[in-house]
Parts: C-alpha cells; sequence; structure tokens
C-alpha cells in the first residue's frame, strides 16, 4: 500500500477519534454550537460542489437549506406521514428536484448572471413560505418537536445523540461526496471550472455536468437542512433567506473552494468564531473583530484554511508535493 495512503488512513482514523470523544468534554452551548457546525459543513460542501467544483456562484442554495427542512417540518411533524429516517432522503431528493427545475435555465447564465438568477430562486422561496400560511405556518412559523429525532428505541432528542447521529450522517455524505468528486463526475466538473471551452472540446458535455452539480448540490443542502429542522425546533422564511446563502458561500470560500475538508474547517471557522468572539466579552466590536479575522485568513491563506493544512503536512513531510 502507497505511503501516502497510508498517512491518510491514519490521519482518517484520528480525526475520526477525536470526533468520538469530542463531546465528551464539552458540553452546554458549546456542544449545541458543535451539532450546528456538523449540519453546516454538510450545506457547506453543497455549496462547494457549485462554486468550488464547478464554479457556478449561487445564491439560492439557502432556499435549497430551507426546502429540506420543511420536508421533515410538514411530512414528518405536521402530517406525520413517514418517520424522519425515512425524511432525510426524501428530502435530499425533493431539493434535488428544485435544483434541476432552477438548474435548467439557469445554467445557461454565468458569473453574477447566474447568482442574481439563483437569488431570485431564494426571494421566490422566502416569499412562497411566507405566504403559504395553511402549510407552512406563514410569518408566525412551523414547531417541529424534536421527538421526530427518534426511531424504535433509538433516540437522538439529547444534544450528545444528535451529536453522533449528525456526526454518521455528515461522513457519509462527505464520503459518498468524497467518491463522487473523485471519479467521473469529479473530473468532468474540474475540467469545466478550469476552462469550459477545453471541457468541451474532449468531450464533456458541459451543460449536463454544470445541471448534474445543480442537482447533487441541492440534495446534499436539502439534507443538512432536513437534519437541521428538528434539532433547531422551529422554522420560519427568514431563516432561509439571503444571508443563509451568502454565510454558506463564506463557508466555501474561507475553507477552501473545491475541498471537502474546506467545507468543514469553512463551517468550523463561521459557526465558532462569533461564538469565541461572544465568549471573550468583544460586545459590540464583536463584528468588526469577526471580519479582520476573515481578512486575515484570505490573506494568509489565499486557497482557503485548507489549503494552508495542506501546505503544512507537507513542510512536515506528511503529504507528498504534487
Amino acid at each position: 500500500m502507497p505511503k501516502t495512503k497510508i498517512k491518510k488512513i491514519i490521519g482518517f482514523i484520528i480525526a475520526f477519534a477525536v470526533a468520538v470523544i469530542l463531546p465528551h468534554f464539552v458540553g452546554g452551548y458549546l456542544l449545541y454550537v458543535l451539532n450546528v457546525a456538523i449540519v453546516y459543513a454538510i450545506a457547506s460542501f453543497g455549496m462547494n460542489i457549485l462554486v468550488g467544483y464547478t464554479n457556478q456562484m449561487s445564491l439560492g442554495n439557502g432556499a435549497f437549506f430551507g426546502v429540506g427542512a420543511y420536508v421533515v417540518g410538514i411530512l414528518v411533524y405536521k402530517l406525520q406521514w413517514i418517520p424522519f429516517l425515512v425524511a432525510l432522503p426524501v428530502a435530499g431528493m425533493v431539493s434535488a428536484g428544485f435544483g434541476f427545475i432552477i438548474g435548467l435555465p439557469s445554467i445557461r447564465t454565468k458569473d453574477i448572471y447566474l447568482a442574481i438568477a439563483t437569488l431570485g430562486f431564494g426571494l421566490l422561496f422566502e416569499q412562497g413560505i411566507t405566504n403559504w400560511r395553511s402549510l407552512t405556518g406563514g410569518a408566525q412559523g412551523m414547531a417541529v418537536a424534536k421527538s421526530v429525532l427518534s426511531c424504535g428505541s433509538l433516540s437522538f432528542e439529547s444534544d450528545i445523540g444528535y451529536y453522533y447521529f449528525a456526526l454518521v450522517i455528515a461522513a457519509a455524505l462527505l464520503i459518498v461526496g468524497s467518491n463522487l468528486m473523485q471519479g467521473k463526475f469529479g473530473r468532468s466538473f474540474r475540467a469545466i471550472k478550469d476552462s469550459e471551452i477545453a471541457a468541451q472540446a474532449i468531450g464533456i458535455n458541459v451543460t449536463k455536468y454544470k445541471l448534474i452539480a445543480f442537482v447533487v448540490s441541492a440534495f446534499f443542502t436539502g439534507i443538512a437542512g432536513a437534519v437541521y429542522a428538528p434539532y433547531i425546533s422551529y422554522l420560519s422564511a427568514p431563516m432561509f433567506s439571503i444571508f443563509l446563502a451568502i454565510a454558506l458561500l463564506t463557508m466555501a470560500v474561507i475553507g477552501g473552494l473545491g475541498s471537502i475538508l474546506g467545507s468543514i474547517l469553512g463551517a468550523v471557522f463561521v459557526i465558532l468564531t462569533p461564538e469565541a468572539l461572544r465568549v471573550v466579552g468583544l460586545g459590540e466590536a464583536q463584528t468588526f473583530f469577526y471580519a479582520v479575522a476573515m481578512i486575515i485568513i484570505l490573506i494568509a491563506f489565499p486557497s482557503g484554511v485548507a489549503g494552508g493544512v495542506y501546505s503544512g503536512l507537507r513542510k512536515i513531510g506528511l503529504l507528498e508535493r504534487n
């Protein structure tokens, strides 16, 4: 077995062991924040598929997140048609369906025009949730009890129970995503990112693969929303506004575009840093220092936090140089 692969396996085992024991050393509000970070790591990867792998600027992923959340809220809690675990893939598929519908006309635009097109979907989703009162609760929102976080004798209602549940879901999705990005789809995505003209020249159907990227991105983001809904216990339209899409985009950029590790590190940074600054007691200066921290990271690590990590590993010989 190649040394590089052995090192990756060892690194994965160490990271997994740390993740398993971590909740036993933290608790209370910090564990809650970690749980939220795990969910957003999934959603950040969904955004990264578009921005980092195919260079498609989307401001509609906050709506895909909301679609997944409301599928659980409506089908599992309000209508009680299906159990929560069944609702997870359903939420992903419904979000993927919206990704297909929105992606079909949007992929023929580029750059800022694509961003505006997807922004339009986000605004339509927010208005639809607000005005469809009989189904979504309208402006008053919808309650989603944590009791749906159970399957037979298994219950994930506690913070630590939810942590392990979300961790397993995130690990499974990111492993699937990693395999996907290393296969034919990932190679096609990266070729399109580098040059659409060159990709077409070597026989890649650019329109087809850009649409696939939209669908897969929506699927991952929708499942993230579905996992999030019962934990937060309340859904309302403003939670899935343009600001959520910007937050997901920030996670992808800060963590590192085109990197699964970057998706994770970006989510951790965006979710945990404001809380750390709040604990320090910076008061009204919290936002200022948060912005400064982002600027410093982007200057120090142009390819994101993950790029800095990989660079450090290469310097100490734990990762081969390209």
